[in-house]
């Protein structure tokens, strides 16, 4: 039984839309439409034709007889021996009338709602058209020769795919492999010089590839890997000044990275950031560190900077703030709604900003809307299913897709959403075969979308591979 005292509103939302949920195929309106109208057709002309139409009841005694012939005939000794009898009968006006009537009435009470429905049952099954069998949204790919959950996925040149790192079932992978579009395979790359998870890859203007932290064997980590496309490789670079995992990292317009927050054993929870110089591999620390410690927390660039959202700190949090890359200050602005741990966020034109799911003590079903104009944050329609470590892609035309996810505790979500920014409204379409959570999800140039592992539980990490395709 559902304890409905500690249900908040993101439940309720995801118990109401689950109500909500009705079949609305057009063939099937029109449908219901049809018969609806030959049906009351047929029942108004039953009812018109008995209250209009009367029989007159005398029709049986309406058919008289004009005039009678008879002969007999007899033996040579005078026996009657037949006699044969003729009768002329003559039908009046009234016959024909009444008898017509009769007939007619008799049709449209018993013969026309028949009628209605056999004609009915032709435009159901002739004459509309029927709808194609919907074709299937998701394509099965090849699988991963490694299981791995809470890796990363970068898209390289020529839609080529390199996903590497991250934890099967406690055991932390070095290993990285490149999915060939052109090929249909996964192969795989060279191996990282430490295994881990919780970490980031960024890609650099050249398009290297930056590994930065993450979680090692015993604590966080501070080691940072460099991938070479050409070659294939991985090499080690500077550390960073502190190490960390659960932090991000994001590109700034003079192509340097900036890392900020994350969690480390001896530290704590960080406010620290710092900043790679790709020209020279060195690291410097902001001028100032952000107001709040923070892991498990959101960046994305934005014109006037880089915003960072919700995460964990000494509580779940709300709070929001921009970094000046002129200034290397921290400032805050507007408050989420919610509090939220790990939400994902995109970038709409106008610098606007949509905070998707998250959790705070449960996953969540609301999305909130960032205007830097006016620092506020505006609630949005909520998702149909409350979701955290899940996976959100921008597709064209304003089109958000969400897929998977952690609904409770070691449930993990095979639901898709589309959100439509223009409209404010949420489309479930056709479930992903496996469901999962701590996957990734790759936007590649031909607007399909890769899915790669994650965990189904937390002692079942996957190796398979599913392809969306927007149709």
């Amino acid at each position: 039984m559902i304890d409905t005292e500690t249900l908040n509103d993101d439940t309720w939302q995801y118990i109401d839309n689950k109500e909500k949920k009705r079949c609305g195929c057009l063939n099937c309106r029109w449908i219901i439409v049809i018969c609806c109208i030959f049906l009351i057709l047929s029942i108004a002309a039953t009812i018109l034709t008995i209250l209009l139409v009367k029989p007159n009841e005398s029709i049986l005694t309406t058919i008289v007889p004009t005039s009678t012939n008879a002969s007999t005939a007899t033996s040579s000794n005078g026996t009657l021996i037949g006699m044969t009898t003729a009768t002329m009968y003559t039908s009046t006006s009234e016959i024909s009338s009444e008898t017509s009537m009769t007939t007619f009435t008799s049709m449209v009470t018993t013969e026309m709602p028949v009628a209605a429905l056999i004609i009915t049952l032709v435009v159901i099954f002739v004459i509309l058209p029927k709808e194609p069998s919907p074709k299937s949204v998701w394509s099965q790919l090849q699988n991963m020769t490694n299981a791995r959950c809470q890796h990363t996925a970068s898209v390289l040149s020529n839609s080529i795919v390199l996903v590497v790192g991250g934890q099967n079932n406690g055991t932390l992978l070095r290993s990285s492999e490149v999915y060939n579009f052109s090929t249909g395979s996964w192969s795989l790359s060279s191996s990282l010089t430490d295994g881990r998870y919780d970490h980031t890859v960024t890609k650099l203007s050249n398009g290297s590839l930056l590994m930065i932290g993450g979680r090692g064997e015993l604590n966080a980590l501070k080691s940072v890997e460099m991938y070479d496309p050409t070659s294939g490789t991985w090499r080690p670079m500077k550390e960073m000044n502190i190490p960390r995992y659960g932090h991000t990292a994001s590109v700034l317009e003079d192509g340097k990275i900036l890392v900020a927050g994350g969690r480390n054993n001896a530290d704590g929870v960080l406010d620290s950031c710092e900043i790679f110089n790709p020209k020279d591999g060195t690291w410097q620390p902001t001028r100032t560190k952000m107001n709040n410690e923070r892991y498990s927390h959101a960046a994305i660039e934005t014109k006037g900077g880089v915003i960072v959202v919700g995460g964990y700190g000494s509580d779940h949090l709300k709070t929001v703030e921009i970094y000046d890359p002129a200034k290397q200050t921290w400032s805050f602005v507007g408050n989420m709604i919610h509090s939220r741990i790990k939400p994902v966020l995109v970038s709409l034109n106008g610098g606007l900003v949509l905070a998707i799911g998250g959790s705070n003590d449960q996953p969540l079903a609301s999305i909130e809307l960032y205007d830097p104009k006016s620092s506020t944050w505006t609630m949005k329609e909520n998702m149909y299913y409350p979701r955290d470590r899940h996976t959100v892609s921008l597709l064209e035309d304003d089109i958000v897709l969400v897929t998977g996810g952690h609904r409770s505790e070691d449930s993990a979500l095979n639901s898709v959403e589309l959100y439509n920014v223009s409209s404010n409204r949420w489309t479930l379409i056709e479930n992903m075969t496996y469901a999962r959570y701590g996957h990734t999800a790759s936007v590649l140039a031909d607007g399909s979308v890769l899915i790669v592992g994650g965990c189904a539980s937390e002692k079942n990490a996957l190796n398979n591979v599913e392809l969306y395709n927007r149709s």
